[in-house]
């Protein structure tokens, strides 16, 4: 038996990956049994091939904190009935009790890292975020093997969770297969329009971007901007509405779309710009990569992990944004002028 515990996953990256292994285990040529315990909030319509298999059985997890610890027990009493079965955790924390089971974690998230803590906001997410740093720290140690995605991952999980160097792996996958765009999506890119498939949580660096909008409308440039945040980050939105009416922004967003959309956007897009702080893999960049998009992005590790980016800037720079789409624009800049020493002492003797 195979038991994934998937209980916070419904969005994102961490929902095509885990999509993509439910798809690998429907076309299993065994007799396996597979037991997923999955979020209430996943998309039931992505599963619509999978859930007509007998061997693979859905266990709903309502979002709350009770059906949470629910599911723990649960698959608790799962592997206590079922011996030498496999336990996938697939949402980065380890089983909360001990399991008789081969246990296993899958852990694509940056956000539990010291360095990357500020990037949480709100007081219920940052107490989520203790609670569950806690649990990783004194858990993670009882499982058999963690994968990450990337070299990155491994190095802060060893350093700040005490794992040993053979207990990790770095094994990214994807299903590149479902990357790619349709025939009917054939790249038809409008001039001066970008792309960024982001959720609106702070880490993805929405509002410096627009920030950067608003530099360029200065200039009297205005490229176009699509962004797809989700309407639950409404002081975002707010931000963003703001700017929009205020500097005459060319920016739309789409809200929540579906894969195929985001492929469409994507191909209809001169450039993906991805100004995202952190990452564990950064799935968009290798959307783009697999179809020959383009990408403008922060000079930063995860990026250079999965393509060559053809402009980069700071992502803590609004300015620096700014000019990196200027150059991708063929738009050229102007120096500074230096002045003399002379010229200074004239200016302040009143010369």
């Amino acid at each position: 038996m195979i038991i994934i515990q998937a209980n916070s996953i419904h969005e994102s990256g961490g929902k095509s990956l885990l999509l993509s292994v439910l798809k690998s285990l429907d076309n299993l040529q065994n007799d396996q049994q597979v037991v997923v315990f999955l979020d209430q909030r996943f998309d039931r319509n992505a599963l619509a091939g999978l859930l007509g298999n007998a061997r693979i059985s859905i266990k709903s997890v309502i979002p709350s904190v009770f059906s949470r610890l629910s599911s723990e027990i649960a698959i608790w009493r799962l592997t206590s009935k079922n011996r030498n079965a496999t336990l996938l955790c697939f949402g980065n924390l380890p089983p909360l009790l001990p399991c008789d089971a081969r246990v296993i974690v899958y852990f694509h998230t940056v956000l539990y890292f010291r360095k990357f803590g500020k990037y949480v906001s709100g007081f219920r997410s940052k107490a989520k975020r203790f609670v569950e740093s806690a649990w990783i720290r004194s858990r993670l140690g009882t499982v058999d093997h963690v994968y990450v995605q990337s070299s990155f991952v491994k190095e802060c999980l060893c350093r700040e969770f005490g794992m040993g160097d053979k207990s990790v792996t770095v094994l990214p996958f994807v299903d590149l297969k479902n990357l790619k765009s349709g025939p009917s999506q054939a790249r038809n890119p409008s001039e001066s329009r970008f792309f960024y498939p982001a959720l609106g949580t702070p880490h993805k660096n929405h509002k410096l971007l627009v920030d950067a909008w608003i530099l360029l409308a200065r200039q009297n440039i205005f490229p176009l901007l699509v962004l797809t945040i989700d309407a639950r980050f409404e002081s975002l939105l707010a931000y963003l509405e703001k700017a929009r009416l205020e500097s005459n922004l060319r920016i739309v967003n789409l809200g929540l779309i579906s894969h195929e959309e985001v492929l469409n956007q994507l191909m209809l897009s001169q450039a993906m710009i991805f100004p995202s702080l952190s990452e564990s893999f950064g799935l968009p960049l290798l959307e783009a990569r697999e179809n020959d998009v383009p990408v403008i992005s922060g000079e930063l590790d995860y990026v250079r992990d999965i393509l060559n980016p053809v402009e980069t800037f700071d992502p803590e720079s609004a300015l620096s944004i700014s000019r990196a789409i200027k150059r991708f624009l063929k738009i050229r800049g102007n120096p500074i002028e230096v002045s003399t020493p002379d010229s200074f002492v004239d200016l302040i003797a009143g010369s």
